[in-house]
């Protein structure tokens, strides 16, 4: 059986799997009523089961298994290149579990981030240099861990952080995982190929039960988890590419949480208050009060996920010297949408906040 026609029944499996599962999820859920101690953070009002991220990483992972034993694509060397990401996953499924039940502080989430982290460059999932498409890469020596450790542990709490809509992390998953999808194939990557379709079917799967009206969330286990893969996936695939533009395309593509998270944790700092505490002053919280509506909220975050997975896709297609223009097109688009919202004022203390 050919490779390709492999990853598809890999894809269907962890959708299927993701899917059927799910609605045991949220019966265990509305019969224990699973809950986090702290939900002051939260725009519901009524119950909605959580911990729906369990069944992300089951689908995931059953899906990666049935994929080695059942199908000739991946010898035994082949996926021990996984077994880092396996390893580090169930720490964060365990801190997530935790988190949604009990509720972490933010030194034990990243206690139990770092902890992951260091398990998959263990494993060889490392940032080892900094492409350059016009000359010598930049090697990063000494740094190489630490700056690892910063991207791993910052795209997996960027992806938790914007979580606050129904549908929303579970549409933007799929849409970053689809664009890597598409990128990798064009690059060679099979590994990439592999757990980006994994995560796309357990993400699809999740979406139906997650669009608003949500039957259940997936918690700070699913949207870690989802982070925490992303995150492994842009390492293995595109910081690996010498004298390459590819080293652009995750910073591209996961453009929405690193800005929302950046913003965050500068609208924190500048109001004086604690960079890791939550708040209700995301981007989606003020489309949200611009009366723009629930669903289109989550659509127009959709659109601009497209758009940059779209021009993340237009650098590996064009010559090394379109990057500039593009990435100028990309942060015009930012800057323009943001200013023509009002959103800098509304973030920043002392400018017309609303």
């Amino acid at each position: 059986m050919g490779g390709m026609s492999g990853i598809i029944y890999t894809f269907i499996i962890s959708f299927a799997v993701t899917f059927l599962i799910m609605p045991l999820i949220i019966k265990a859920g509305l019969r224990y009523r699973i809950e986090p101690l702290s939900k002051e953070h939260s725009i519901h009002k009524n119950y909605t089961p959580t911990l729906g991220g369990v069944g992300i990483f089951f689908g995931f992972f059953v899906g990666l298994f049935f994929t080695k034993y059942y199908f000739s694509i991946i010898d035994n060397n082949f996926f021990n290149h996984f077994l880092g990401i396996i390893i580090g996953s169930f720490l964060i499924l365990i801190e997530g579990i935790y988190d949604d039940i009990k509720g972490a502080n933010y030194w034990k989430k990243f206690g139990f981030q770092i902890a992951a982290s260091l398990i998959v460059i263990k494993f060889g999932y490392r940032i080892n240099f900094i492409s350059n498409p016009f000359g010598d890469n930049l090697s990063l020596g000494i740094f190489s861990i630490p700056v690892t450790i910063l991207w791993i542990t910052g795209i997996t709490n960027a992806i938790n952080l914007i979580d606050g809509l129904d549908g929303l992390v579970s549409g933007i998953g799929s849409i970053v995982a689809l664009t890597f999808i598409v990128i990798a194939y064009k690059l060679g990557d099979f590994s990439g190929v592999i757990l980006s379709f994994l995560l796309l079917g357990t993400t699809l799967a999740f979406l139906w039960y997650n669009f608003n009206p949500a039957k259940v969330f997936m918690g700070d286990v699913g949207s870690q988890f989802i982070g925490f893969i992303l995150a492994c996936i842009s390492i293995d695939t595109f910081f690996g590419v010498p004298n390459s533009q590819a080293v652009f395309i995750p910073i591209i593509v996961l453009g929405v949480p690193i800005i929302d998270t950046v913003l965050a944790l500068a609208r924190r700092i500048v109001a004086g208050v604690h960079p890791f505490r939550g708040d209700k002053m995301h981007i989606h919280h003020y489309l949200l009060n611009m009366k723009v509506g629930y669903k289109r909220t989550v659509f127009y975050i959709y659109g601009a996920s497209l758009f940059f997975g779209i021009s993340a896709y237009l650098l590996t297609i064009l010559s090394p010297y379109f990057i500039a223009p593009i990435l100028l097109v990309v942060y015009l688009f930012i800057l323009i949408t943001l200013f023509k919202i009002g959103y800098p004022g509304y973030i920043f203390p002392g400018k017309n906040k609303k």
